[in-house]
């Protein structure tokens, strides 16, 4: 598997057996969800293809691509910070779902200097802020780019639910289906493969990367294991969430959501390496990010020089290295590169852990 998922505490041999055993049960039920099956079967790599003509016409004329998706909006924007893309595409915006008159009036003075789409995303279930941003954002972006050629909005949700499929139908928006259900929007789902191919990363190597997570024998056995003790020591912590850090801004977005959805807290580079907690930890890590800047020597510099591995053995050294704090639950998800394949692998893997330790937490 792709994903390294590295304990900080010792698993004693009755933890084990009782993860197993309940993993067979979770197992069981998780193959059932949507975005699991479409991975299997490889739907979403024919989704992926029927989104192509989009993201080629997008991509020819805009320069701005702004993505308004509710609830789902943590995961698109770690799958897209994640995912390197190319050089001259256009900029992919994911709206956080602020009702601020300051971000708005930010987001249009940027709407009326280029070229725009909106890609709204929605289950038929909106709330309010996502009504608003649709709103405001379709008619900035009308306001702005009336006279010019193509497509200005683009819809992904069910037919006619909801405001957004409404207005969508009645003005014959290009639509593409979402299952009123997927209100999280799956790292497979329609909208986190747009996004990627209108930012020109690889939506195949992504999907491959996201299909060799979900069909590995691993979940069968040790991979479970993070989930179920993870939902123990929430369990022994009242309740509270994880604590998420993230040491690479690239994957900020993963720690953020992780985090929400698992009731935690996001801790970006953290400094207090002797930071008491009664909560569980994962550190989301990549061993090569998406550049490397060689240093000149310094005191504590890495002997070759380079920032990236500095930053590696860093982070190693505060998540590890807590004698205080061996006996809680911790795990490192670790991927060898920061590259479509791997981002692909590293989402199912968040998205299957998230799944089963809720699993674990409610049986």
């Amino acid at each position: 598997m792709l994903v390294k998922a590295l304990s900080r505490q010792n698993i004693g041999q009755e933890t084990a057996e009782a993860a197993a055993d309940a993993a067979q049960r979770a197992l069981d039920e998780l193959w059932k969800e949507g975005w699991i099956t479409a991975s299997v079967t490889h739907r979403d790599e024919r989704a992926a293809a029927e989104l192509r003509a989009w993201a080629d016409d997008i991509r020819r004329r805009a320069g701005l691509a702004v993505i308004s998706a509710g609830r789902g909006t943590a995961t698109l924007r770690a799958i897209l910070d994640a995912c390197p893309g190319s050089e001259g595409s256009p900029e992919v915006i994911v709206w956080d779902g602020s009702l601020s008159p300051g971000d708005f009036s930010a987001l249009i003075k940027k709407i009326d200097n280029v070229n725009t789409v909106l890609i709204a995303v929605s289950s038929g279930e909106e709330t309010l802020e996502q009504r608003a941003a649709y709103a405001v954002i379709k008619q900035a972006v009308f306001a702005a780019h009336h006279a010019e050629e193509g497509e200005k909005v683009f819809a992904i949700c069910p037919r006619g639910a909801g405001e957004i499929g409404m207005d969508a139908e009645e003005n014959s928006y290009p639509r593409a289906d979402l299952d009123p259900g997927d209100d999280e929007w799956p790292g497979n789902s329609a909208a986190a493969l747009l996004g990627l191919m209108i930012k020109g990363a690889d939506a195949g190597a992504y999907l491959k990367g996201f299909y060799d997570t979900v069909s590995s024998p691993e979940w069968d056995t040790g991979a479970a294991l993070t989930s179920y003790v993870l939902a123990e020591a929430a369990g022994q912590a009242g309740g509270k969430g994880p604590d998420v850090i993230s040491w690479q801004r690239e994957l900020r977005g993963f720690a953020r959501w992780f985090a929400e959805r698992a009731g935690g807290t996001p801790l970006y580079m953290p400094r207090d390496k002797g930071r008491a907690s009664s909560v569980p930890r994962i550190m989301i890590f990549s061993e090569q990010g998406h550049q490397d800047i060689m240093t000149p020597p310094f005191g504590g510099c890495d002997p070759d020089g380079s920032l990236e591995l500095l930053l590696g053995s860093t982070a190693d050294s505060w998540f590890f290295g807590t004698s205080e704090e061996d006996g809680l639950a911790g795990f490192k998800f670790c991927v060898e590169e920061l590259d479509e394949r791997n981002a692909g692998a590293l989402a199912a893997y968040v998205q299957m852990t998230l799944w089963l330790a809720g699993y674990f937490a409610n049986a």
